[in-house]
């Protein structure tokens, strides 16, 4: 499946897009940033709009800041190639984040009686261990042995196994 579509514009094409629309909007329709849409002009020798521009009523100013566009110099390309995200597949990638994100959503199975007795037992194991800890010169739970070498003050500790 075709995820993306190449598309083409000229130099000139792009020049007169961006100084008759905000760079952002020109951006968005090709499906990158405005960063990266000035970042691309830079490259090609296409000047941009300065800041604001968009938001002058007087055509008088608009002019006068308008600057032509220059030749291409040996080294800047004269078409610029853009990859869209093909909107069928954009589509259809969102349906599937919907229905995983509604999937994951949904209750888990509840636990058969044998699975509660093992967990059960996990439980007992960890509320013993955690019943004969040992405090350092510091205060600091020192973990039992087996465990990794970390402490942790107490209240640390008790907030942990709140639930247990």
């Amino acid at each position: 499946m075709k995820t993306h579509i190449e598309l083409k514009v000229s130099r000139e094409e792009l020049y007169q897009h961006i100084w008759e629309r905000p760079l952002r909007d020109v951006a968005a329709e090709l499906g990158i940033s405005d960063v990266g849409l000035k970042k691309a002009c830079l490259r090609a020798g296409i000047p941009t709009p300065p800041q604001g521009y968009h938001l002058m009523t007087e055509e008088a100013a608009k002019k006068r800041l308008r600057v032509p566009l220059p030749d291409a110099a040996a080294h800047q390309p004269i078409t610029l190639a853009f990859r869209i995200l093909d909107k069928a597949f954009a589509s259809a990638e969102k349906e599937a984040m919907l229905h995983a994100r509604e999937v994951t959503s949904r209750k888990l199975h509840p636990l058969t009686p044998q699975q509660k007795r093992a967990v059960d037992s996990t439980l007992k194991e960890l509320r013993g261990l955690v019943a004969h800890r040992r405090t350092d010169r510091r205060e600091m739970v020192v973990t039992p042995r087996g465990g990794y070498p970390i402490r942790v003050s107490q209240q640390s500790f008790e907030r942990a196994f709140r639930f247990f």
